[in-house]
């Protein structure tokens, strides 16, 4: 196999392995608001009011501090290691939901935050590892597109555990206006349901400890990961990293990050948990899978135009890919105000929007929103990559550390903003990046790295 087949291999393995370590977060952050919100109903003493959004912003908390001391673990275990390590934690998350308490569910939240700071330290090394200058957006788009799938094989899932559900009435999942101020139906998550959930979770979890266990290697001409020393102190490990967020070309992408973080947590969970909470929609149990699948489509058609252009277009996930950026989230802003309730995002409510709403217009969100993920990670990797070249690894936690900074904030605040209100601030910091990344596109049109940005002769680089 050549050099450029392995490179294909290798980010289509590397996305597989992400697909199937995300795919427990991924699907429990579409419902992880109304699911605890429905085991609250049952018993109120098992899980604290706004745990969905409340665990889920300390999960991106502990992915916020996970990101500074990440690339310390990679000189111990290595980028298989780190993999490892990561996929191990994930199945901690998934077993949680077997029995959902507020002692189990903040600390497995805590391992999946950190189990994501390793898996991107560990997978950001493996990916420069096995790429060259020249592929790196196009491996990179790869491997998004194929992790994406983890939103089709979400709401392939949540389809057959409704099916399965359905054969058993005793356990079927329930519309109910129990407990609401304005008698609003939303949609109540049985404990069969949450059990056969977990279990698709923690089977997925297991099978990627093997992968991450298989994933092969070798030295590529050109590799973005240069062969230098294998030995660091972590003391000198944990200056890099905030050495490198102090220089100017991450600096100015810092906002970026951020907007993709925040994009992160509307798609994520924030709207789709006004699915289940909107009058309008809770009968349709299945429109949250819908919009799983919906979101995947979008992921993939971005990634494969991507994937194509880059051959055409040198360093398209760098203005291209921006823009694209910012126009998608206009559209998918618009759209969201004008046809969802504000208060939906909050807790069950019969609230109309601007123009009625209807399982259509989520799922072109669905797509929508996922178009936009794939083009702000693109955007956001390629910028990282290129800010720091002498340590692209670092530059990864770096830019994980600002985007799991904004989901943190974000999911903090979904209990106290409505849904039109965090459109609106996330739009705020989408425009401040902008104005921002043209400033580091002209440094970057001028000068590859600064030489002030030059990683100083103490901090020996790190073979990872």
């Amino acid at each position: 196999m050549n050099d450029d087949r392995f490179m294909l291999w290798t980010s289509t393995l590397l996305g597989v392995l992400q697909m199937w370590c995300f795919f427990g977060f991924d699907m429990m952050s579409f419902l992880v608001e109304p699911i605890c919100h429905s085991v609250r109903e049952r018993c109120p003493e098992c899980i604290i009011q706004f745990a969905g959004y409340y665990g889920t912003a300390v999960l991106c908390f502990s992915y916020t501090i996970g990101n500074l001391i990440a690339p310390c673990f990679l000189p111990l275990l290595g980028a298989k290691g780190c993999l490892i390590l990561s996929s191990t934690l994930f199945s901690v998350y998934a077993a949680n939901f077997f029995y959902l308490r507020t002692y189990f569910f903040f600390p497995a939240n805590v391992c999946c935050g950190f189990a994501f700071a390793l898996f991107y330290a560990g997978g950001g090394s493996y990916a420069l590892r096995h790429s060259t200058d020249r592929f790196l957006s196009r491996n990179q788009s790869i491997q998004w597109m194929v992790a994406s799938l983890t939103t089709l094989l979400s709401g392939t899932f949540l389809i057959f555990s409704a099916s399965v559900l359905k054969e058993h009435p005793g356990n079927e999942t329930e519309i109910s206006a129990k407990g609401t101020e304005n008698d609003a139906e939303y949609r109540q998550f049985s404990d069969k349901e949450i059990h056969l959930l977990s279990i698709g979770m923690s089977v997925l979890a297991l099978a990627s400890i093997i992968l991450a266990f298989l994933l092969p290697k070798r030295e590529l001409q050109g590799s973005l990961q240069k062969k230098v020393k294998n030995e660091v102190s972590l003391k000198k490990q944990i200056c890099k990293v905030f050495w490198a967020m102090r220089q100017k070309s991450l600096l100015k992408v810092s906002f970026l990050f951020m907007s993709t973080g925040s994009f992160i947590s509307l798609f994520l969970t924030i709207y789709p948990t006004t699915m289940s909470f909107t009058d309008s929609l809770a009968r349709n149990k299945n429109l949250v899978a819908y919009y799983c699948i919906a979101c995947c489509v979008g992921e993939f058609i971005v990634g494969f135009s991507i994937t194509l252009l880059s051959k055409r277009i040198r360093d398209f996930g760098l203005i291209p890919a921006m823009s694209l950026t910012c126009v998608l989230y206009v559209i998918v802003a618009v759209l969201m105000i004008l046809f969802t309730p504000a208060m939906a995002s909050i807790g069950p409510t019969k609230d109309h929007a601007i123009f009625e709403t209807n399982q259509w217009i989520c799922i072109l969100l669905g797509v929508l929103t996922g178009a936009l993920d794939g083009s702000a990670n693109n955007a956001r990797m390629v910028a990282a990559a290129k800010g720091l070249p002498d340590e692209p690894a670092i530059a990864f936690s770096v830019s994980k550390f600002y985007q799991a900074a904004a989901q943190t904030i974000c999911l903090s605040l979904g209990s106290i903003l409505n849904l039109h209100q965090i459109i609106c601030v996330i739009g705020v910091v989408l425009l401040i990046s902008v104005f921002c990344y043209i400033s580091y596109i002209r440094n970057l049109s001028e000068r590859r790295v600064s030489s002030e940005e030059k990683l100083p002769q103490e901090f020996e680089s790190t073979n990872y």
